[in-house]
């Protein structure tokens, strides 16, 4: 069975500069996730795969509390980096479907929240 290594996000940045790196998406740490080839041709197995690759994106991203609103854009900025990074990276029909699907997701949650 072929096996790709891929190593989601690049550049370590040390954690206590993390409140300094606001408007900086550039991860905190190195997150490698295995991904086996046959899994990004599945569509469900893709979805799987785009999970793992969630949580590492978060993993790396998030390399302090964000109280700040700022460093809470800043930490979702990297993530949507990381990801888009990864699924254009591995260049697969699933799995870019995946992160569309997300995506969409995320935007319906956004409409459907109560305007203030």
């Amino acid at each position: 069975m072929l096996r790709y290594l891929f190593c989601v996000l690049l550049a370590p940045v040390a954690i206590a500069a993390a409140p300094a790196r606001a408007a900086d998406t550039t991860p905190a740490e190195n997150v490698a996730v295995t991904v086996r080839t046959a899994d990004l041709d599945d569509p469900a197995r893709a979805r799987e795969v785009y999970a793992r690759l969630d949580v590492a994106a978060h993993r790396a991203c998030d390399a302090s509390p964000a109280y700040d609103v700022a460093v809470r854009a800043a930490n979702e900025a990297c993530r949507d980096d990381a990801l888009d990074e990864a699924v254009r990276h591995l260049n697969r029909p699933a799995l870019t479907a995946a992160r569309e699907a997300d995506l969409q997701a995320r935007a319906d949650a956004v409409k459907a929240r109560p305007r203030r």
